[in-house]
């Protein structure tokens, strides 16, 4: 096989990989997991807010990975970029990659969040419904957000760059809007100042 065919084969089997399939959704469940087990060892009296975004694990852990299983995927175009810029198919990618992240991340959180249902803890307990759905909307809209941000990958000369932004723009989004803010408007008992006055 010349290295011209090899290279056709290779665009074609990349190509497979935009439309999702059954290894991708087994793929994304098995992340979602990750964090869905911890959900047995949950406190008594710990609601959805707790679980999902207090509890810190499944942001630095399975969303994480997440991640890096976006910017693979993106990544994985990087050497069939020119055949497919010859053809001109660039801008068709690049909307097959957004429509692929948005199936992933959308995935990851309905089989997550859905999955706390099964622990027989009730959903809102802390706080007020209206804003806890807020925050795990935000917390939805972060991930997706970033996974877009990581299609760049597939055009930018600095990749590694891009991803390091991308975990760290999550962190940041974590630990200071909303850890520190947003959780607080949520319930007073997650907030730093409350917990320090409060807490034995």
């Amino acid at each position: 096989m010349g290295e011209t065919e090899r290279k056709e084969k290779l665009m074609i089997d990349r190509l497979k990989i935009l439309k999702p399939s059954w290894m991708t959704v087994t793929i994304i469940f098995m992340i979602s997991c990750l964090s869905i087990q911890n959900y047995r060892n949950l406190p008594l009296g710990k609601d959805i807010v707790f679980a999902t975004i207090y509890w810190h694990g499944p942001v630095l852990f399975s969303q994480t990975i997440l991640l890096f299983f976006i910017a693979w995927q993106v990544s994985s175009f990087r050497k069939i970029q020119l055949l497919v810029a010859v053809r001109g198919m660039d801008d068709l990618i690049q909307k097959k990659l957004f429509s692929l992240v948005t199936f992933e991340v959308l995935t990851y959180f309905i089989w997550f969040d859905a999955s706390f249902l099964l622990t027989g803890h009730s959903l809102f307990i802390d706080g007020s419904p209206v804003i806890g759905i807020c925050l795990l909307l935000f917390r939805i809209f972060i991930i997706w957000f970033l996974g877009i941000l990581l299609i760049s990958v597939y055009t930018s000369s600095y990749p590694g760059i891009i991803l390091f932004s991308v975990l760290v723009l999550n962190l940041f989004y974590h630990y200071i809007i909303e850890t520190l803010f947003l959780l607080g408007k949520y319930s007073q008992y997650y907030d730093p100042l409350w917990q320090v006055f409060h807490q034995k």
